[in-house]
C-alpha cells in the first residue's frame, strides 16, 4: 500500500491480501518447485540433497514459503556455519527467492521479516547473508560486512 491507502498496483495489491507465510514441512507438496527454483538460481547442490535439508530439523529455524493462492511464489531458508570459532560463525540465510514473476511486489520483504523473527525467537543474536543484492538488504537495515577474504557481498543483521 501506499502512503495514501491505495494498492502501488493492482497485483500488488491482490497479493499482499492472499500471500501467506508457511512452514515448508507443513506444505511439502510445495518441495520439488522449491528445490526446481534454487537448482537453476544457484546450481550449488543437488535438488535431492537441498530437499532433505530444507525438510529437515538441523538446529537452524523451519524453511519459510510464500504461498499466494494455492501457489508457492517464494522461500526462505536457513544454514548454520563455522562451529570452530570463526569469525562469520552463526546462523545465515541460505536462500531467499521469490519466484521471477512475482518479484517488486513486497514478498520478498516479508519473507525475510518473518525470517527475521524466527531467528530472533530462536535465540539467536545476529543473523548473515552473502549476496549478489547486498544494496537490498541494507535498505532493510542490514550491515554491509566482510568475510575473511575480504568480499564486501557479506551482510549481517543484529538482532
Amino acid at each position: 500500500m501506499g502512503r495514501d491507502g491505495v494498492p502501488r498496483s493492482e497485483a500488488e495489491g491482490r497479493v499482499s491480501e492472499d500471500l501467506q507465510i508457511r512452514l515448508l514441512r507443513d506444505s511439502p507438496a510445495f518441495l520439488e518447485t522449491i528445490t526446481h527454483w534454487v537448482s537453476e538460481e544457484w546450481e550449488k547442490t543437488t535438488e535431492e540433497a537441498l530437499g532433505v535439508r530444507m525438510l529437515g530439523n538441523d538446529g537452524c529455524p523451519a524453511t519459510l514459503v510464500a504461498v499466494s493462492g494455492d501457489e508457492v511464489v517464494g522461500v526462505i531458508a536457513f544454514t548454520r556455519v563455522g562451529t570452530d570459532g570463526q569469525a562469520l560463525e552463526g546462523l545465515w540465510v541460505n536462500i531467499l527467492y521469490v519466484e521471477e514473476t512475482m518479484r517488486a511486489k513486497g514478498i520478498g520483504k516479508r519473507l525475510l521479516a518473518e525470517g527475521v523473527e524466527a531467528a530472533r525467537e530462536s535465540g539467536e543474536e545476529r543473523l548473515f547473508a552473502l549476496t549478489e543484492v547486498a544494496a537490498y538488504y541494507e535498505a532493510l537495515g542490514w550491515e554491509r560486512g566482510r568475510d575473511r577474504r575480504g568480499d564486501s557481498k557479506v551482510v549481517t543483521l543484529d538482532l
